[in-house]
């Protein structure tokens, strides 16, 4: 599973382990809705394949997440 070419065998406990991650990370308390006031942060990456971003809020003294986003970029938008 950490060398390349060594498949990923896909057993209860790694697709229990990935739905929960998947549910934390797209549930409250960790998105939280925008407030009228606040500062925003955009923190974005990309690669020559497909670029992501989180778009927080400061709220209560603490950074909230908004919403996530990805996108694979289309075979006219890939860099060679």
């Amino acid at each position: 599973m950490l060398h390349k070419g060594v498949a990923v065998e896909p057993t209860e406990r790694r697709l229990q382990a990935f739905n929960d991650l998947k549910n934390f990370l797209t549930s409250a308390p960790v998105l939280a809705m925008p407030m009228d006031d606040g500062q925003y942060c955009i923190e974005e990456d990309g690669s020559s394949v497909g670029c992501g971003a989180v778009l927080s809020q400061l709220q209560a003294d603490r950074w909230r997440v908004i919403e996530y986003a990805r996108r694979s970029f289309n075979r006219a938008e890939i860099r060679n």
